[in-house]
């Protein structure tokens, strides 16, 4: 039979599991009335002290109960929790080594040791500690998941993701590691896994703010913006202090042309967190963009006041100085930052911005140098080699199947005529297109939307419909012409609020891929071809520090970029031979040679009367927001003459490509040149 006191006990546990902290503690303390030695209960009552919030009280009690039982091992594991829950970490590690002294077979005591070990950052220590759990405790999920936090500490990713669905094989329910699995598959590359991640952790736990916010970060890097906004927004309904989901709405923010949001966003998001120095970097580059300097200097500056060493803010202050013309000042900047002590991100940005102001320093040799390794870094980090060759695949593969009678299948005498037909602006990357979409926005008549994947996603469309492009034109039906129409219209009203009484001019240089699509959904619309010396192009696309994608993977390496110029023109060739295309070209030197006669030339073209907006496009970039393409700083400046010709300081760089370029150079009528 048991006696009151041990029954009281046991009932006293059974409220304590069930949540019923009151009738517990009463219960408690009626057994140490009767027994003011009785370590369970002195122990259980600090336990349900430290869930009441009472540390300290927890401890005491807790420590009475070791003084009767010196060898009560699960009260030396609870001590050691409660110790590490105030941050004492060593004496939370004397804790749990004596209840592993005390039961070297005690899987609890293991794991809390690991827990603790990592908290001193000790991750290799912790992960011992948690593997000797498991090997007594193969179920034991918490062991499993926090496995997984210590493994991705040591950047053993995959086994950190391994272990983390471990933990969901046993407890599927458990929001938190849905998310720390998420988290490590955008680590790894795995937007999409990451992306199915972060939805169970928000399905599972629908107050839970990293999440939310998680999710709209991986959201953002399919560059899916409009879905991530949401996603920050719902985790600052839950927790309206979180600086980083006001930082990352801001970058969000930011990339869909909404500076004053976004500089909002960053601005809460220093107010919560007065030393968040990446939100003191993300505002002042963003003032940077819109040409705010010395705001923007001040915020970096304010970056490098709560970390000195910020490599990042010394990157970005080097760019604003060389926007302010000080080239000498950002180059010493970013001379006297130690290269060998960056990560390779870092690395790849420094020497970007080194190469951009000797080239405008005029060391040609210096400049191509810092490229060239900005460049190999970004390969290193990104691993894009195979999808650089895939697309300038596809390029070569449109350009074979462009044969006339097959063009005749596609191109229909009965084509339904669309209700609304785009301006498209082609051309090969810094041909200077964004110079002209500038220009041609500042036209009250014409609206750009610039370089967005429309095209892309209704090509995309039509495996819903007939067949995938190129091959599926020659099948499609005019009732699938107007669907594709509408849906390509749907695309753009997801990207820009249209203007009433305007012309939309869709801005996307390697659209050149999509003109059989073009011809094929809107037969005669207007196309501009923007050109410039192959050289010149070749080598401002090698010296852009691009987003990498399948078709700006081919910058990374020199005779790639020339090989992707020749498959690309190639194509613009085959496609002005054969297909009946109206288009006006323009060339960058002729357009600094002569502005006003060759803007004139190009909107006589267009479907538009003259308008004198256009001259002063100028003041409409000092109006206007975020310029999303690299050139977005030099198309703020004055008509400059410094690109015009430039390749020919690299001449002895273009020894090993020059003849591949030949035949363009002849095409495109530069051979004088």
């Amino acid at each position: 039979m048991l006696s009151s006191s041990a029954q009281r006990l046991e009932q006293a546990q059974r409220h304590h599991q069930a949540g019923d902290l009151s009738n517990a503690e009463n219960l408690y303390r009626e057994v140490l009335k009767d027994e003011p030695d009785n370590p369970v209960a002195l122990h259980l009552l600090g336990l349900l002290a430290h869930q009441s919030g009472s540390n300290e009280g927890a401890m005491k009690l807790i420590n009475q109960a070791l003084t009767i039982q010196p060898d009560y091992a699960e009260a030396h594991n609870n001590l050691g929790l409660i110790l590490q829950n105030e941050n004492r970490l060593d004496e939370a590690v004397e804790c749990f080594n004596k209840a592993l002294e005390l039961n070297p077979d005690y899987p609890d005591a293991h794991s809390n040791l690991g827990l603790a070990r990592h908290y001193q950052g000790r991750p290799m220590a912790a992960v011992q500690s948690y593997q000797r759990a498991l090997e007594l405790a193969p179920n034991f999920y918490l062991a499993h998941a926090n496995m997984g936090n210590a493994l991705g500490e040591l950047g053993q990713l995959a086994e950190a993701a391994e272990s983390y669905q471990k933990a969901l094989n046993i407890e599927p329910n458990f929001a938190e590691v849905h998310n720390y699995l998420g988290t490590t598959q955008l680590k790894l590359g795995q937007v999409g896994a990451a992306i199915e991640s972060f939805r169970k952790s928000t399905s599972l736990l629908p107050d839970f703010p990293d999440g939310f916010n998680n999710l709209g970060l991986a959201l953002q890097t399919q560059n899916k913006y409009e879905e991530a906004i949401p996603c920050h927004r719902r985790a600052l309904s839950i927790n309206p202090k979180y600086a980083e989901a006001h930082n990352n709405l801001g970058t969000a923010q930011e990339a869909l042309d909404q500076p004053e949001e976004a500089i909002a966003s960053y601005k809460k998001a220093i107010d919560h967190a007065p030393d968040f120095k990446e939100a003191y970097l993300n505002l002042g580059e963003l003032y940077e963009k819109t040409h705010k300097f010395e705001e923007a200097k001040t915020q970096l500056d304010k970056a490098l006041e709560i970390s000195p060493d910020y490599a990042a803010a010394k990157i970005a202050l080097a760019a604003v100085l060389r926007r302010q013309g000080q080239t000498q000042e950002g180059i010493e900047k970013l001379e006297a930052l130690d290269g060998d002590n960056l990560d390779e991100a870092e690395s790849c940005k420094r020497h970007f911005e080194l190469g951009t102001l000797y080239d405008l320093a005029e060391n040609s040799e210096q400049a191509f140098e810092h490229f060239a390794q900005a460049n190999k870094l970004q390969d290193k980090i990104e691993n894009v080699e195979g999808k650089a060759k895939e697309y300038r695949g596809d390029m070569e593969a449109l350009a074979a199947l462009l044969k006339p009678e097959v063009i005749n299948s596609w191109i229909k005498d009965d084509a339904a005529p669309a209700d609304e037909t785009p301006i498209f602006l082609v051309g090969f990357p810094r041909s200077g297109t964004t110079l002209l979409d500038q220009i041609i926005d500042a036209h009250n008549g014409l609206q750009v939307m610039e370089e967005r994947p429309a095209l892309l996603q209704v090509a995309a469309k039509m495996k819903d419909l007939q067949g995938a492009y190129p091959e599926g034109l020659a099948s499609l039906e005019n009732a699938d012409v107007e669907k594709l129409r509408k849906e390509y219209f749907t695309l753009v009203d997801g990207y820009i609020e249209r203007e009433e009484d305007t012309v939309l001019v869709d801005k996307f240089p390697l659209n050149i891929y999509y003109l059989p699509l073009i011809m094929r959904l809107f037969p005669g619309a207007h196309i501009i071809l923007a050109l410039r010396h192959p050289c010149d192009v070749v080598l401002s696309n090698f010296m852009q520090n691009y987003t990498l994608n399948r078709a700006m993977a081919n910058f990374l390496d020199w005779r790639s970029s020339a090989m992707l110029y020749n498959r690309v023109m190639a194509l613009w060739l085959k496609c002005e031979k054969l297909l009946p295309l109206n288009f006006h070209t323009i060339k960058y030197e002729d357009l600094l040679g002569d502005f006003e006669t060759e803007v004139q030339k190009l909107i006589d073209f267009l479907p538009v009367e003259w308008d004198d907006e256009v001259l002063d496009y100028r003041q409409k970039i000092q109006d206007r927001g975020i310029i999303n393409t690299p050139s977005y700083w030099q198309v703020a400046e004055p008509l400059y003459d410094r690109a015009r010709y430039r390749w020919r300081r690299y001449e002895k760089q273009f020894d090993p490509i020059l003849q591949d370029l030949a035949t363009y150079i002849e095409a495109f009528g530069y051979s004088d040149s």
